[in-house]
């Protein structure tokens, strides 16, 4: 292309039907350039015959021969090209753009033309292109990192990847148009800071295979998608659990970080993280302690280089009834080789749970006030007491809920430590006795065995079993994880045969603990000392995203829900149920409309005493809340479809809802256990997600083909007639980003519905679902 004037964007494609001619720059239709970059001027057609191609500064259409064309034609256009194509059926030329400043921001359209004798005047026309002369843009921060889908919408972005497994980036050269056409260099870098990358630029890749050249051609992020690592980025012994790296990509490729290029990174937090398979021990040796007696007894664990990697956060356990303080060594030595303190301690459960709460209140004010004289001072100084978790199995689970509500309503005033301490309360199997189990604001997660014969979920033993109901009862940050197959006892390590529990598909201890280790230290790795790289593990599908542990059997089933704290500036609620009780209007006062079979807007309690379901049992197998015991009111709404299509959906108006600055779009749902819809799928539950936005784009999202299907209710008998106990929510969170990408991507600036579509055009062709909180979430 001889001329002083080339550069890119905005083009007009048109294909003369029934012709192969093609034209290209740089391998696309439309290229921005900068000064004293190359451009590749391609033609494709049939061989031998003539080529011409011209320039012209109106970008048409033309009408010429009869044939409408992407050109102007007007009085300045310049023949540029005229020549043969080879024997190929090609004619390539390169030429390089000037570096005159007086060119930034002028565009001009290109078109070629074949001889053909079929077509009107002899010529057939090729599709039409653009040049656009630009300065760089600056660094461009995006959401590179992630995974291919292998259905819409074709790429899932991600922040965590485990050691051995491949980092993809995936960008759609559509929404970043100086991409287009862009020959460019990946590189995987160790994660540095916004203050590091301001000292030094340059680029070293660390990927096994060295920096990747690549082309990014027009579309969307399916055809965009590229390997910058395929697993061995880091060793498998990362310490203490991952690593971070940033992902660039270079445009100039100049081997330096700068204006024109791309990073997944380099803000407050790095592009991705590769983390080992912490089901495994930690780095740090541990001393293990066992020293006090009666009720102030206490198992203690800590990294022997304390001293070295301190001040250190501490993490106590109060254990339930019947139970022994020394049977948590499976979470003391875990979470000591990875940098924490664990203190386990004697508890008085026999009276009841408020006298747990105060055990576990009493060591651990006893605990942080001896720390100059226990394990010899090896400890004093060291242990962070604004870093702290408390964690109670059974009786003990619901006491420090209640002891927390102690120190919040000023009922027990501690002497070294502060309310605004604890970062975390998590219950495993906890009882719900009383209404003073309360985790309030501070962040809270449950652990649920779907097989546990103790805290058993059957609604027949009330208060003791609806233990899904203090999860209701936290305000703030709240989570889940439900082990099918564990049961009550196999959660502690206590060495007897028996792990209380009966269904199908039972777990041991070593592979419930198994499953605990790779959900709990990222748990507390988040909360206590805010490791983004464990924030994936909080809510991505166990079964698509956990620890590759050996002893994790490869069917097990572990449900998550996650909910951020719907009263934080962080969470826009589209409907929680919770008001608007009527299903036309959501809680937050848009319309609902809604073809699916017998909706129901009400408690997630079931409403008799057994989880046999009849006729008229809306609720039945949902123990959100109890039927009349207490003030808990969790609400939601139930709903079912029967080889018909359905749908439900939420209309924002024409001008839509801006959720530019949130980044995901979250829901739960829950299959309605014995109803005679789930039981004649007898498999997941699979529905889709539509997006529209104002100008008409949609994204639809298969829940099953982006996050995981709804998993079946867990196939325990009793409790009355039938199979399945109960509902298990599972939190659906879907990346807005993941649903702008391409040239067929929604404006989340602009939401005008968002429509759960069900049936068999749209997944499982039957089935019956609990749904609930339906937010937009910034984290």
């Amino acid at each position: 292309m001889r001329t002083l004037l080339l550069p890119l964007l905005a083009l007009a494609t048109l294909a003369v039907a029934g012709h192969a001619q093609t034209m290209t720059l740089d391998g696309v239709t439309a290229v921005q350039k900068t000064g004293l970059s190359t451009l590749e001027f391609r033609v494709e057609g049939t061989p031998g015959q003539m080529v011409w191609a011209g320039l012209d500064v109106s970008p048409g259409p033309s009408t010429v021969f009869g044939q409408t064309v992407p050109f102007g034609f007007s009085p300045g256009w310049v023949l540029t090209v005229s020549d043969v194509l080879d024997a190929g059926g090609e004619y390539v030329e390169v030429s390089t753009i000037p570096g005159s400043s007086l060119l930034v921001g002028f565009k001009v359209w290109v078109i070629a033309a074949v001889s053909d004798a079929s077509m009107p005047g002899g010529v057939a026309f090729t599709n039409g292109g653009s040049v656009e002369i630009v300065t760089p843009p600056p660094v461009r921060e995006l959401e590179l990192a992630g995974s291919p889908l292998a259905a819409a919408p074709d790429f899932e972005t991600r922040a965590t990847f485990f050691a051995g497994s491949a980092i993809s980036l995936g960008v759609a050269p559509s929404d970043e148009p100086f991409l287009a056409g862009k020959t460019a260099d990946l590189y995987l870098v160790s994660g540095k800071t916004t203050a590091e990358w301001a000292l030094d630029a340059s680029l070293t890749d660390v990927s096994c295979d060295g920096v990747d050249t690549v082309h990014f051609g027009e579309g969307g992020v399916a055809a965009n998608t590229f390997v910058v690592d395929d697993g061995c980025a880091a060793p498998a012994d990362l310490i203490p659990i991952g690593l971070g790296y940033d992902l660039v990509i270079d445009v100039d490729r100049d081997g330096q970080l700068g204006p024109g290029d791309y990073i997944d990174g380099r803000g407050a937090e790095h592009g991705c993280f590769v983390v080992r398979d912490f089901t495994e021990p930690g780095p740090f040796p541990v001393v293990e302690l066992n020293y006090g007696s009666g009720f102030s007894a206490q198992n203690l664990f800590y990294p022997a280089n304390a001293a070295e990697i301190g001040p250190l956060p501490l993490v106590v356990v109060s254990h339930g009834n019947g139970h022994n303080y020394t049977w948590y060594d499976h979470i003391g030595f875990h979470l000591a080789s990875y940098g924490y303190v664990v203190m386990s301690h004697a508890n008085n459960t026999g009276p009841g749970v408020n006298s747990a709460a105060m055990t576990t209140l009493t060591n651990t004010d006893s605990f942080l006030g001896g720390l100059a004289t226990i394990a010899g001072g090896a400890l004093n100084g060291l242990v962070d007491v604004s870093r702290m978790a408390w964690i109670g199995h059974s009786r003990g689970g619901e006491g420090v809920t209640i002891a927390y509500n102690n120190v919040a309503t000023g009922s027990y005033a501690p002497s070294n430590f502060a309310l605004s301490d604890i970062k975390l309360i998590s219950s495993i199997a906890p009882t719900v006795f009383v209404a003073n189990s309360q985790p309030g604001s501070t962040p809270y997660h449950l652990w649920v065995g779907s097989s546990d014969t103790d805290v058993s979920g059957c609604p027949t033993f009330g208060q003791v079993t609806c233990l899904y109901s203090l999860l209701t009862r936290a305000n703030g940050q709240k989570q889940s994880t439900t082990i099918q197959g564990a049961g009550h006892d196999a959660f502690h390590n206590s060495g007897q045969p028996l792990t209380v529990a009966t269904g199908p598909d039972l777990l041991t201890r070593p592979e419930t603990h198994a499953i605990m280790r790779g959900y709990l230290l990222p748990l507390v790795e988040y909360h206590l000392k805010g490791n983004p790289a464990a924030r994936d593990f909080l809510w991505r599908p166990w079964d698509v995203f956990h620890a590759p542990s050996p002893e994790t059997p490869t069917d097990a089933v572990v449900n998550l829900t996650f909910e951020d704290d719907a009263t934080g500036p962080g969470v826009h609620v589209i409907d929680d149920f919770q008001t608007q009780t009527t299903t036309g209007l959501a809680s937050s006062g848009i319309p609902v409309t809604m073809n699916v079979s017998s909706p129901m807007e009400g408690r997630f309690a079931d409403g008799n005493s057994d989880f046999g379901f009849t006729a008229g049992d809306a609720f039945n197998g949902f123990t959100q809340a109890f039927v009349s015991s207490f003030a808990d009111d969790p609400r939601g709404i139930v709903f079912e479809w029967n080889g018909t299509d359905r749908f439900l959906e939420y209309d924002f108006g024409a001008g839509g809802f801006d959720a530019s600055g949130y980044a995901r779009l979250s829901f739960r749902a829950a299959q309605g256990p014995r109803h005679p819809r789930t039981v004649s799928l007898d498999a997941p539950l699979d529905f889709q997600v539509r997006v529209e936005d104002a100008a008409g784009a949609v994204r639809v999202v298969g829940v099953a083909d982006y996050a995981s299907a709804i998993s079946e209710p867990y196939a325990r008998t009793g409790c009355g007639t039938g199979t399945g106990w109960a509902a298990e929510f599972e939190t659906v969170r879907i990346a807005l980003a993941d649903l702008a990408r391409g040239p067929d991507g929604i404006d989340p600036a602009a939401i005008t519905k968002i429509t759960f579509q069900f049936g068999p055009s749209h997944g499982s062709a039957q089935g019956r679902l609990g749904f609930d909180h339906l937010v937009f979430e910034t984290r």
